[in-house]
């Protein structure tokens, strides 16, 4: 099975080997191998696709027998390159971080209500303009997600609201959420946050 503590072991022991990685997609594949790796029971499928919702897709599902565990995974840098050994990473720049911190909140509501007991949403970035900051009065203010913050219940945008359609939709959580950030690996570069996300 899963928890957050397996899961906080399993983010530690991958950063030791990968401290960087050059696209989401790229976290997704090292994150999902990691967990083969550590829960050797468990089948870990990737996009995996969501009963009875048309285009929605699990980044990663994690299934011991009949019980499955859905993480959704969100890879947001700022643009800089970094060489480790002989690998070269150059990152994108990831702007609009109220956007991304949005999507990220809607990943949590959208866990809360899929059809399994309990799942995990990961963001991992670079980027301390996420960590950093209440953003009192700004329009994006129930979405920042410094160190301590408490999300739940209704979160909307304050004026304006953005004119992308998939950003405008008010999030509401079930669930009381406190944002503590982590550091990924010892480079001091990276930081990641961590819910556990329960019906």
């Amino acid at each position: 099975m899963l928890n957050k503590k397996t899961m906080e072991d399993i983010l530690k022991a991958l950063a030791k080997e990968r401290p960087v990685f050059h696209s989401e997609a790229d976290f997704q594949f090292a994150l999902a191998e990691k967990i083969k790796e550590e829960c050797k029971e468990a089948k870990v499928r990737l996009e995996y696709p969501v009963r009875d919702k048309e285009n929605e897709h699990i980044d990663i599902l994690v299934m011991f027998g009949k019980s499955g565990f859905p993480i959704e995974l969100k890879y947001k840098t700022k643009k800089t390159s970094i060489t480790i050994g002989s690998e070269k990473f150059h990152l994108a720049g990831h702007s609009a971080v109220n956007h991304n911190r949005y999507r990220f909140l809607k990943d949590v509501q959208r866990i809360e209500r899929w059809n399994f007991p309990k799942g995990f949403t990961i963001l991992l970035t670079n980027d301390t303009n996420y960590w950093n900051g209440n953003g009192q009065g700004c329009d994006d203010e129930d979405f920042r997600i410094y160190d301590g913050a408490r999300k739940s219940g209704k979160l909307a945008w304050r004026n304006p609201t953005p004119k992308d359609k998939s950003l405008q939709e008010e999030i509401n959580l079930s669930g009381t959420y406190t944002v503590k950030w982590e550091p990924f690996g010892e480079r001091g570069e990276f930081q990641y946050l961590l819910f556990e996300v329960k019906k």
